[in-house]
């Protein structure tokens, strides 16, 4: 979260660290000041273009299914690529609320369909790990 933090002093209107702050501070503080923040930041910008989606899926403004619509693109790449975040974020939402089976799919879709130098790549590996060590 204080890197995020940092981030956004030189890039406030970096989403994805606005994203990546929301998660570390909801797993460290708990939802409610990680949402408070999140808010705070989201006031800030005036974008509609991907993944201001996620920020307000995280914000309950739009639902999953929602977030998701808002990913397909006409561009096939962009496309793919935005699906593979929206799975990484969904999966997040759903480990946050304590939704691990579910997550874990998302988490594998992820995984195997985001770009190797996208940070969703490496955090959904990472996560998969993660839950792997704490399975009994």
């Amino acid at each position: 979260a204080d890197a995020m933090e940092r981030r956004l002093m030189v890039a406030p209107q970096d989403m994805y660290a606005i994203l990546w702050r929301y998660i570390a501070l909801a797993r460290e503080n708990g939802m409610d000041i990680a949402a408070r923040k999140l808010g705070e930041h989201a006031a800030k910008l005036n974008e509609t273009r991907w993944p201001a989606p996620v920020v307000h899926f995280f914000l309950g403004k739009i639902y999953e299914k929602e977030m998701y619509a808002a990913a397909e693109n006409p561009d096939p790449k962009k496309r793919s690529e935005q699906i593979c975040e929206a799975n990484y974020y969904a999966a997040q939402a759903k480990l946050l609320n304590n939704a691990t089976s579910e997550a874990i799919s998302l988490l594998r879709a992820a995984e195997k369909e985001c770009p190797p130098n996208f940070n969703e790549a490496h955090g959904a590996s990472a996560e998969l790990k993660r839950l792997a060590a704490k399975a009994p």
